[in-house]
């Protein structure tokens, strides 16, 4: 919508929120009738959400994953979290 800055801030924000127990609730109750986990509803919202603002059809998200899926290094301390790209097409184009 606008051109960038000559010199970038880096500037970055977040807004956090909470939801009631009852909203959770049938989140978890709509989750669970569409055989799907609160985080598949949740980010299903979020590319709605994300489509509504922006029209793109085409959206991909990065969530993290914790590769600690072998018993031999859940044990192990570090960080050992990647990237997982989620692409949803939300329209035919």
């Amino acid at each position: 919508d606008y051109s960038r800055p000559a010199i970038q801030s880096y500037k970055g924000n977040r807004k956090s929120f909470s939801l009631s127990s009852s909203l959770v609730n049938q989140l978890k109750a709509l989750s669970d009738n569409n055989q799907s986990t609160l985080f598949m509803t949740l980010l299903t919202a979020f590319y709605v959400l994300l489509y509504r603002y922006s029209g793109q059809g085409d959206i991909v998200i990065g969530t993290p994953i914790a590769n600690r899926n072998r018993e031999e290094i859940e044990h192990l301390i570090g960080f050992f979290v990647n990237t997982l790209a989620l692409r949803a097409k939300l329209t035919d184009e």
